[in-house]
């Protein structure tokens, strides 16, 4: 090789290439003014091109970005550099750098992106990704099923979450946010805890103290509900017994921090912890039950924001020991004008008295009038769905001078009505009352 082959080879170093001055000189480019709406629209054809096309060009060369780990590796090579102020013989040719406590295996190829990120960064992209499909989704339920993949990576890291922990995550959620975390967790959850965190509506939240509920709820739920949320057999038969006391006692877990055990002495009745959990477990599994625990939500939801004209404990206090409520001679008479068959007996008039006041089944009465049998309760069931009107005219005219006899201004009786709009979105097991034609009434008891 000889020397002027080497002399030539200068030409190659980029400092003495063409117009390198010129690139180094040259000054920053200018960022383009941004333009508002308005603004953008008063633009005509061409100026809007050269709009677009210099936003195009600034976006395009934005230049490095100076994350914290560009500062510091800049205030390394400065130190450097700062100490080639010396004769040339002695200036560094080369700059070692550090990475600090990360350790990166010889084995392993060097990646300058992950080499210099930081030790949270890929787990910072998941949860951006997974913010930005949360913010996209139009309802907290669609939230709750777009958060499920990044709850199972924290799950994964040891850490599960539970409706119960949701609110240790930081005071910076939103209420909304809450309520998507908690929905994605439904699926994991009791079905108990379901009704408890509310996860069947967009209004998820921790459960609270809501035991005054239970001054508003009968010891059986209403008919008209019983009946529609009721799952049944093939053969008609309701899957569980005493349902409409178990779907009672499910409406006041709604957002309910109180133990079953309590809430079933809360409502007045007797039913186990353990049935009202196989109920709710069986909610859950039947495909015709989807919208039953959506249902039991709204339906606490509206007694909470509205109230209810009847103070069912007080009943339940006043009557439970009662065992007369109609006169025998008065249901005598009546019976002679209406029947000359069979009469009713007179125990399932003081029954349907003491069912309409207090709202608690008629084996909860005082032992003289409650249904020893089930056959006595078939009897009654058959009784309360067939009463003729004159009947019901008479019962429902003696319970109005018993509650007159104690100072109560409420209704005899009163039901709880959604709006259409619910209504039309649930899908639930039992019929519409209204539905029942006088034929069923007559050949089938009812639930309720």
């Amino acid at each position: 090789m000889t020397t002027g082959t080497l002399a030539g080879l200068g030409n190659l170093a980029l400092s003495r290439k063409e117009d390198f001055n010129t690139f180094v000189d040259a000054p920053r480019p200018t960022q383009p003014a941004r333009l508002a709406g308005k603004a953008l629209q008063a633009l005509d054809e061409t100026a809007r091109t050269a709009y677009e096309r210099d936003r195009r060009t600034w976006h395009a060369n934005l230049g490095p970005i100076k994350t914290p780990q560009l500062v510091s590796l800049h205030d390394d090579l400065w130190d450097i550099v700062d100490s080639n102020q010396q004769d040339g013989d002695k200036a560094k040719g080369a700059v070692p750098l550090s990475v600090g406590p990360q350790h990166i295996p010889t084995h392993q190829r060097f990646d300058a992106h992950s080499y210099f990120a930081p030790d949270n960064a890929a787990a910072t992209a998941v949860a951006v990704t997974a913010a930005a499909q949360i913010l996209t989704v139009g309802s907290v339920p669609a939230a709750g099923q777009a958060a499920k993949g990044l709850i199972e990576r924290v799950a994964g890291t040891g850490r599960p979450l539970h409706p119960g922990n949701v609110g240790s995550l930081g005071g910076g959620f939103s209420p909304k946010l809450h309520a998507a975390l908690r929905c994605a967790l439904a699926a994991k959850l009791m079905p108990v805890a379901r009704l408890r965190h509310r996860t069947a509506i967009a209004s998820a939240r921790a459960p609270s103290n809501q035991d005054a509920r239970a001054r508003m709820l009968p010891s059986a739920l209403w008919s008209e509900w019983s009946l529609r949320l009721t799952p049944q057999h093939a053969s008609g038969n309701p899957v569980a017994r005493r349902a409409d006391e178990l779907l009672a006692v499910a409406c006041l877990l709604v957002g309910n921090s109180t133990p079953i055990r309590a809430a079933t002495h809360l409502t007045g009745t007797t039913v186990s912890s353990h049935n009202v959990s196989t109920l709710l477990s069986e909610l859950t599994r039947r495909p015709d039950c989807a919208d039953v625990m959506r249902a039991l939500i709204l339906l606490a939801d509206h007694l909470d924001q509205h109230g209810s004209p009847i103070d069912y404990a007080r009943r339940r206090a006043l009557f439970t020991t009662r065992a007369c409520f109609v006169a025998p001679k008065d249901w005598q008479n009546l019976q002679r004008r209406l029947r000359s068959t069979r009469t009713p007996d007179i125990a399932h008039a003081q029954r349907w008295i003491f069912h309409t006041l207090t709202g608690s089944p008629p084996h909860l009465a005082h032992p003289d009038i409650a249904p020893a049998t089930p056959a006595q309760r078939q009897q009654y069931k058959r009784f309360r769905w067939r009463i003729l009107p004159a009947e019901a005219e008479l019962l429902a005219h003696t319970a109005r001078t018993i509650l007159d006899e104690h100072g109560i201004d409420e209704p005899v009786q009163w039901t709880p009505t959604l709006s259409s709009a619910d209504m039309r979105r649930l899908q639930l097991p039992g019929p519409d009352p209204g539905s029942i034609t006088a034929a069923q009434r007559r050949d089938r008891a009812w639930p309720g």
